[in-house]
């Protein structure tokens, strides 16, 4: 079942003091307006957010610190191209942090359905190394490192995905910080497969776990680093949604 709130139910949350200033959104008109594209993208979101929720609940020592979406978690960097430099947006489709017996971890959620060419996804990754390399996290998120995971069709739109994301030299020096899968191995019959060796890193042939090592600009590095936030970070991730 797909469900969609209108603008009855919007009213309905006011009154009831869940919700506070909703924005003045036609909701019923936007409902009509929704097409299979945009419904397919919103679908594989919320399976990311259910297998991931319900895998924590049953790994122990692991805890979900909190999952958000929205225009308030979007941002803008400038990119260098080949022949410019360009403003692109940093837009994830979940930002959610996780915490173990080490520490925290913060992850940005990319769910790729296929729509989109591979150099424009591409250029969506080199916005979010770009955002690392200025620290813009730090600022916007209060959070010291942070892995992106895509997951996205199928098998060989993950290879597509990523043999770009090789091809590009500042993404393969902050490889590690890219992790790709595919939305068949999400599944809620066996959600433990997230943190299992499903997911791929550019200049890799060996599958990865979702928790690694930290992203380094130095090739020679032994990243030895966990990818672990600041203990001392920012409300906006020490608490939940």
């Amino acid at each position: 079942m797909v469900y969609a709130i209108t603008n009855r139910g919007v009213q309905n949350l006011q009154k009831e003091g869940l919700i506070k200033n909703p924005p003045k959104t036609d909701r019923n008109a936007q409902n009509r307006e929704l097409g299979d594209i945009h419904i397919a993208h919103a679908l594989l979101i919320s399976q990311i957010r259910a297998v991931l929720t319900a895998a924590c609940k049953e790994e122990k020592g692991l805890e979900l610190l909190f999952w958000r979406e929205g225009r308030k978690r979007q941002d803008r960097i400038e990119v260098a191209l080949p022949d410019t430099y360009a403003k692109v947006p940093v837009a994830p489709d979940g930002f959610f942090g996780l915490r173990d017996a080490k520490g925290r971890s913060s992850f940005f959620v990319e769910a790729d359905r296929g729509t989109m060419t591979l150099e424009r996804f591409t250029r969506k990754l080199k916005a979010y190394a770009a955002y690392f390399r200025q620290k813009k996290h730090e600022q916007k998120f209060g959070i010291t490192l942070f892995r992106v995971l895509t997951v996205t069709s199928n098998v060989e739109r993950q290879r597509n995905l990523v043999s770009s994301a090789e091809a590009a030299e500042d993404l393969r020096r902050l490889k590690k910080m890219f992790l790709f899968t595919t939305e068949e191995k999400l599944s809620l019959v066996r959600q433990e497969t997230i943190f299992e060796k499903i997911w791929t890193v550019p200049a890799s042939g060996e599958p990865q776990l979702l928790f690694g090592q930290a992203p380094s600009e130095n090739p020679n590095h032994k990243e030895s680093i966990t990818m672990q936030q600041n203990p001392n970070a920012h409300a906006e991730v020490r608490h939940g949604p």
